[in-house]
């Protein structure tokens, strides 16, 4: 409502007869996010707070499941973190959900081959962005 009112006073104030449509034309500083020209403000300011709370870790969570999908709830369920890379977050998943594999020392782990299976069995989904390797639940 806020955002409705700013516009509705430039568009009043404006030198143009009769300005009475906008569109946004910049969105600098949403990360990889596309906003489109005739965006809903709430959708925008949803957006813009998710950012805020969650930085590049929810772009990249909008960017590997839908483009238009901006939705801060779901994002909390299905963000697991941010890692080095595949290898990485492969290591971190066997050490916490079988930490007795490494305990017993009677296998050798191939992490590369483990992220695989992983995305195989529809377990996570990852995506390396510019600011990191961010893992999802799928």
């Amino acid at each position: 409502d806020d955002i409705q009112k700013c516009v509705d006073k430039m568009l009043s104030t404006s030198k143009e007869p009769y300005a009475e449509e906008w569109a946004i034309h910049d969105y600098e500083n949403f990360h990889e996010i596309r906003i489109g020209e005739w965006e809903s403000f709430e959708k925008v300011s949803e957006t813009a707070n998710a950012l805020v709370k969650h930085g590049p870790a929810y772009s990249a969570f909008v960017k590997l499941f839908d483009e238009d999908e901006h939705d801060p709830e779901k994002f909390t369920n299905k963000f697991i973190g941010k890692y080095e890379g595949r290898v990485d977050f492969a290591q971190y998943w066997c050490d916490e959900y079988h930490p007795e594999l490494l305990e017993q020392h009677l296998i050798t782990i191939d992490y590369e081959s483990t992220w695989r299976q992983l995305q195989i069995a529809q377990v996570c989904r990852g995506i390396r962005t510019q600011r990191g390797f961010f893992v999802f639940n799928s």
